[in-house]
């Protein structure tokens, strides 16, 4: 475009030639300056102009159908997807039944469709109390009662790139390379060539090939849109009023939605789980305090119960009843805090010292009679 931009004018070029003209044994390029040079190389070449054009559209023209070919390749992509998929339509029915079981007893009860930009107001309806919303208790219930359902809007292809995709732009970016291809072929054709090895018969090819990509291109738009439209009338959009993209705009941000609920959803489960698991841990860690303190009572009890026993050997006459019953009672009442609790090793060695101490009393023997007897002479 800067060479297009900085042609000689017409009278510019007839003040070139006058001057060649006057001066027919001179050296331009010593006798003039540069931009004179430039105007007198060019003047000879026919229809300059119409060839800068032509290589001007050729050289952006292939940008331009690129740039142009994926929107409509997102449109009837997402078209087709959501005219196959299965979690949308059954998405819908839930919804069209919690309605009619909202609106039950009014006119507004029993229906059988919605219009589609209905899913985008879940979000605006609240609860009583303003702390929820439709769409939580949508959310909610998907989660618990369809789980299959959750990850809905992945059937969807391209469901984002769709929603952003502008269907006029597209038209009107279309029908520039039409006007521009239609109006360069007219250019390219009124050219004439210098001789057979005019480089200009590369462009005029390049044009042709130009011309059928932008033809598909065109056909491609066309069942881009009857695509899209089939998939439309069948969710009941009124299509004359609607562009492609509103379409999935619509289905994209109850997507968006619904995934910020299943977000706060899952962070609230997992505050829940930690919080069951902290009581579980809670809970194993009061337990072990007890045990622990079972066994300190035991061991407690069985001190004591060693303590009576050596007491008993002391003297000549030994403890007292009234003493031994009382340090006895003593020792029971520490072994019976632990009675609850599983039988364990010291608890069988308390038990048998227990033993041996009550049948000491019960005797009136002592250790040191015992001794005695273990002393005296066996007889043959």
């Amino acid at each position: 475009s800067t060479l297009l931009n900085n042609l000689p004018k017409d009278e510019e070029i007839t003040t070139v030639q006058n001057w060649l003209s006057s001066n027919p044994n001179a050296n331009p390029k010593d006798e003039v300056e540069r931009p004179e040079n430039f105007f007198i190389d060019i003047i000879d070449i026919p229809s300059v102009n119409d060839r800068l054009y032509c290589w001007k559209f050729h050289l952006s023209c292939e940008s331009g159908v690129k740039d142009i070919s994926p929107p409509l390749q997102f449109i009837k992509e997402a078209s087709i997807s959501l005219q196959k998929s299965d979690s949308f339509p059954k998405i819908l029915e839930i919804i069209i039944c919690i309605g009619n079981f909202i609106n039950f007893g009014t006119r507004l009860a029993d229906i059988f469709a919605i219009p589609l930009e209905t899913i985008g107001k879940l979000r605006e309806t609240k609860s009583s109390n303003n702390k929820s919303s439709l769409l939580s208790y949508f959310t909610s219930l998907i989660v618990n009662n369809y789980p299959k359902l959750i990850n809905w809007s992945d059937e969807i292809a391209h469901l984002k790139a769709a929603s952003e995709v502008s269907w006029d732009s597209v038209e009107t970016q279309i029908g520039e390379l039409i006007s521009e291809i239609d109006k360069t072929l007219k250019m390219a054709a009124s050219v004439k060539l210098v001789n057979k090895g005019d480089t200009f018969t590369k462009v005029k090819s390049y044009l042709s090939d130009h011309k059928r990509d932008i033809d598909e291109l065109v056909v491609s738009k066309t069942n881009s849109y009857n695509v899209w439209k089939n998939v439309a009338e069948s969710y009941g959009v009124e299509i004359d009023k609607t562009k492609p993209e509103s379409l999935f705009k619509i289905i994209y941000g109850f997507a968006n939605d619904f995934k910020t609920e299943l977000k706060v959803i899952n962070e609230e489960k997992e505050k829940a789980e930690e919080k069951e698991k902290k009581a579980v841990m809670d809970n194993k860690r009061n337990e072990l305090e007890s045990r622990k303190q079972a066994v300190l009572d035991r061991k407690r009890g069985v001190d004591l119960a060693r303590r009576d026993g050596k007491g008993g050997g002391l003297g000549a006459a030994g403890p007292s009843p009234a003493r031994g019953t009382s340090m006895t009672a003593a020792s029971l009442i520490a072994l019976k805090k632990a009675d609850k609790q599983p039988e364990t090793k010291t608890e069988k060695e308390a038990e048998s010292i227990l033993t041996n101490m009550l049948g000491s009393l019960v005797t009136g023997g002592s250790r040191a009679e015992k001794k005695k007897r273990l002393k005296k002479p066996i007889q043959y």
